[in-house]
């Protein structure tokens, strides 16, 4: 199996550039960083899973994968709104079970993104400027869609990081569209000495407090090389049948971070 994009084959650092950039184009493609130390760990071994990703899954409900396509930079559309999810990588599997959904969310130390509550925030204030927007509807529609009510010791949803259910939501559209009854979401952190220790450590925070969140405290802490579920969401309204639910963390330490 040969990584593609638009059914080029991917190759090379410079074919994974030139085909599936990251947004910042050359200002992201920087060694250390996401964007390149993702693609180096994919084209290691072309056509396979990252070692250091396979591991997860030896998790009991799956079994050998075998692999069918591999996409960087991965649009996966989730609801009626504008602006996809965009995975950075994609891959369609599967074992003897059947098919399986598979994202990664590639991190080096940057943050998942705002927390929900500057996001509903930024929302209404384009709502208000812009009244046909769809990004307060849109995280409404994620929120009741991934998350039941909160119990006692778990982080409110507006602390939640908003990319952690972006992609969560992505990884259940992505199964929904290739009939796989099981979405793993994989978020690959990519230790470098351009990252730093305390920053990587508010990562693994933000990742365990919501995994204790959409596990309903089932999941009490994530360690990394370990694949967790599966969880069942409430899927209306986004996902009227929503695949069984895996997420895992995956680590590469290409160098050693600074403190």
């Amino acid at each position: 199996m040969i990584i593609r994009k638009n059914d080029t084959p991917i190759l090379t650092l410079d074919d994974w550039f030139k085909l599936a950039a990251p947004k910042g184009k050359e200002a992201h493609w920087v060694d250390g960083r996401s964007a390149k130390e993702c693609a180096n760990a994919w084209l290691e071994t072309p056509g396979k899973l990252p070692a250091e990703i396979a591991a997860l899954f030896g998790h009991a409900d799956f079994d050998e994968l075998r692999l069918d396509r591999i996409e960087p930079e991965a649009l996966l559309t989730f609801d009626g709104h504008s602006g996809p999810r965009n995975a950075d990588v994609a891959v369609w599997a599967h074992d003897d079970r059947g098919p399986v959904a598979i994202t990664v969310e590639a991190k080096a130390d940057e943050p998942f993104a705002q927390p929900v509550f500057e996001a509903l925030a930024a929302a209404l204030e384009t709502r208000i400027s812009t009244p046909m927007s769809g990004a307060l509807p849109r995280i409404v529609d994620l929120a009741t869609s991934l998350l039941w009510p909160k119990e006692r010791g778990q982080v409110a949803v507006g602390e939640i990081r908003y990319q952690l259910l972006t992609a969560v939501a992505g990884t259940l559209a992505m199964a929904r569209a290739h009939g796989a009854h099981r979405a793993v979401c994989v978020v690959h952190e990519l230790v470098s000495s351009r990252t730093a220790r305390a920053k990587l450590t508010a990562n693994a925070h933000d990742l365990e407090k919501f995994v204790v969140r959409l596990s309903r405290g089932a999941v009490s802490a994530v360690v990394p090389g370990a694949l967790y579920g599966p969880f069942t969401v409430p899927g209306s309204p986004l996902f009227e049948k929503p695949a069984a639910l895996y997420l895992g963390k995956a680590v590469r330490v290409v160098s050693e971070p600074v403190a």
